[in-house]
Parts: C-alpha cells; sequence; structure tokens
C-alpha cells in the first residue's frame, strides 16, 4: 500500500477484513501521499481507523515528485529517426 501512494502522491486507505477464524489477519493502515503511515496497520483484531488528511501534504508530495531525474534513462533508451526514408523508425 506505501508503494501505491508514494507512485501516486495521493492518500491511502488500506482497507481488509479480520475474522475469528483468522482467514486474514487485517493490517488495514491510512497512508499519506509519502508513503508513511498516518495510522499504523491495524492486526488480529477489528478496529477502526481514523486520520486527519491535510491538504498540505499533498501539494509538498507533488512538489516531491521528479518526472524527469529517475524516469529520464538515457543510456538505457534511445531514439533514432532514419530522416533519408520516412518508413524507417528504429527504437532501440
Amino acid at each position: 500500500m506505501q508503494h501505491i501512494a508514494k507512485e501516486g502522491r495521493c492518500f491511502s486507505i488500506g482497507c481488509n477484513r479480520f475474522s475469528d477464524d483468522i482467514q486474514s489477519h487485517g493490517g488495514s493502515c491510512i497512508i499519506g501521499p509519502l508513503g508513511t503511515f498516518l495510522t499504523e496497520p491495524v492486526w488480529d483484531k477489528d478496529a477502526i481507523l481514523y486520520a486527519e488528511l491535510p491538504r498540505a501534504a499533498l501539494t509538498e508530495a507533488k512538489m516531491d515528485f521528479d518526472p524527469v531525474g529517475s524516469y529520464s534513462r538515457p543510456h538505457v533508451f534511445q531514439l533514432k529517426v532514419n530522416t533519408g526514408d520516412s518508413t524507417n523508425v528504429n527504437f532501440v
């Protein structure tokens, strides 16, 4: 769940059920846009989770996002276009 919140730069709520016959141990939590827990995961019991969602955290997270730096990999991807023949485009 943390990677979903961090990748999307959004608040995420992880809802899981807990049952007496332990089909699932729970783990429900609320996560902030930078992947930090606003409420820690709750295991092995029923609970209702509450958290204050600060709207400023969304702005901070979007300003922290670097779509060019970590995703830009010119050493791995190259686009080469043969301008002499418009039907010949090579992706390397």
